[in-house]
């Protein structure tokens, strides 16, 4: 370099630095940067109304592309990056996105927690999204209706059906308009599923017993977060519809609903080519929706077809049914397995006898298997033997269900 040379670098300008001043330069742009990039996550969080669990430093990637400062002059560089932070911000906030359990998203108030995110009576159920992004709230019977539903009679006879009606997310923004949410992130819809009447073990005929639940595959985190089950409804003695899911009569409900959750939140289309996954998601999510909806028609069907006669070989002794509980205490540990696809309990009885529970030591159903059944299911892995503690917790729930 020659002496003559009057470079900044070669006269000890302000772009002289050493590695020590450099790293400490460096540092500082990085907390800088650190904070503002926090400070947009929280602006974007309260644009939305929507909360969410702030990830630590180390579990954000951020990649900026830098302008060249000899080509750009410095408000265009500044505006170049704070346009990347705010771009990654709002994605942070949004795949971090958390929803009460219960509530829909308005879009209007920007809110869960505004009147309009949960049905006024219980037999309402959520009927889609207004232009505004208002969510509606319609009697089951209205939503037949409009739909002009040839089944909507069905709901009025002297012992009334309980139906299901499947619909897409798309169908229930139709009328939403993009200013005001229907392609937004915060709380996207897939997929809904109604059923109606409910009467929570009351007089069906009375419709002051009545009331629907929505049940609905929503992702929060702009199509990068889980694909979760979301039970809305009202019950008519106040409970949600989620607690009357979870207290519901039939175990064959709350284990229906409970697989279909587990269902959707394992839907995974990565490997799919990127212009098929939107596609091949929503098949998949509405294909899990209708299968609900098969079962608990089918459920509820028999429930209403049951004659008196069946109900009286249902409570007879000599049925393997009526043996469940007092098997499933007097097992044998090595008699106990667990259904790995079904998240059940496996109680296997005497004379061939064969019990399912749930989680919370109810009876799902009790069924006579001939030997080779079991060998194959216990020997192709379907049903295992479950970690002691696992089967310690099992048998203390039975317990406490034989008390009460």
């Amino acid at each position: 370099m020659s002496q003559n040379d009057s470079s900044p670098a070669a006269s000890g300008g302000p772009h002289s630095t050493g590695p020590d001043e450099l790293r400490k330069r460096l540092i500082e742009i990085e907390e800088e940067l650190a904070q503002i990039f926090y400070e947009l996550v929280h602006k974007r969080r309260n644009s939305t109304g929507v909360d969410g669990k702030t990830p630590d430093n180390s579990a954000v990637n951020l990649t900026l592309h830098l302008g060249n400062p000899e080509e750009k002059s410095s408000a265009a560089a500044a505006s170049f990056i704070e346009a990347q932070l705010r771009r990654q911000a709002e994605e942070v906030a949004d795949r971090s996105a958390v929803f009460p359990t219960g509530k829909v998203y308005c879009h209007w108030c920007r809110s869960f927690e505004c009147p309009h995110s949960e049905p006024s009576t219980p037999r309402q159920a959520f009927a889609g999204y207004s232009p505004t992004g208002q969510p509606e709230w319609i009697e089951l019977t209205g939503i037949l209706l409009q739909r002009k539903d040839p089944r909507v009679g069905l709901l009025h006879r002297r012992n009334p059906a309980t139906l299901t009606l499947v619909q897409s997310g798309r169908e229930l923004a139709n009328e939403q308009l993009p200013t005001y949410g229907k392609r937004s992130g915060v709380y996207r819809i897939m997929g809904q599923m109604t059923v109606g009447y409910l009467s929570a073990g009351l007089d069906s005929r009375r419709a002051e017993n009545h009331y629907a639940l929505s049940l609905q595959a929503v992702q929060a985190g702009s199509g990068r977060g889980p694909i979760s089950l979301n039970i809305i409804g009202r019950l008519p003695d106040g409970r949600s519809g989620l607690r009357s899911v979870e207290e519901a009569e039939s175990p064959r409900l709350l284990d229906s609903i409970r697989k279909a959750g587990r269902h959707l939140s394992d839907i995974e289309v990565s490997s799919i080519p990127k212009r098929r996954r939107s596609r091949e998601k929503q098949r998949r999510v509405l294909d899990t929706l209708r299968r609900l909806s098969r079962n608990i028609e089918r459920i509820y069907r028999q429930q209403t077809r049951r004659t008196h006669h069946a109900e009286t070989r249902h409570r007879n002794k000599a049925r393997p049914s009526s043996k469940a509980l007092s098997d499933a205490i007097e097992a044998k540990d090595s008699s106990v397995h667990r259904d790995v696809e079904e998240n059940t309990w496996v109680v296997l009885g005497p004379k061939n006898r064969v019990h399912i529970f749930n989680d919370s030591g109810l009876h799902i159903t009790s069924v006579v298997y001939p030997p080779e059944t079991v060998r194959h299911r216990t020997t192709k892995g379907k049903w295992l033997r479950p970690e002691p503690e696992a089967l310690h917790s099992f048998r203390k729930t039975l317990r406490r269900t034989d008390r009460g």
